[in-house]
């Protein structure tokens, strides 16, 4: 259910309600079984997303944080440098400039 939650605010009510646990039950069950919060996970898992679209696709920051579920655009690229260690704009011109570099390589070995 939790991949299934990517835009607008984690339901931990309607997750403990279908559960039968209470919000802090559900926690705490959720933090010692995978290490992390829900809400914790929920931003890793819109994060992943988000990397996947900026690699895989030409959709603008913007519109890749609104699809990962981000709200904010500001608060998407922070998330994102923090957790990434690059903007997403960063990101997606290294990972151009690596694949441009990779190519070069492939038709010089190519070359006879």
């Amino acid at each position: 259910m939790m991949h299934r939650v990517t835009h607008g605010k984690l339901p931990l009510r309607e997750l403990a309600g279908a559960t039968g646990l209470s919000v802090s039950r559900l926690c705490h069950l959720f933090q010692n079984q995978t290490g992390t919060s829900p809400r914790r996970y929920l931003k890793a898992t819109r994060l992943a997303k988000a990397k996947e679209f900026l690699e895989t696709s030409s959709l603008s920051v913007k519109e890749v944080a609104a699809r990962s579920g981000f709200n904010h655009v500001g608060r998407f690229i922070g998330d994102f440098r923090k957790t990434y260690g690059a903007s997403p704009s960063e990101h997606r011109r290294a990972l151009l400039r690596s694949d441009l570099r990779t190519e070069d390589r492939e038709l010089i070995t190519a070359v006879p």
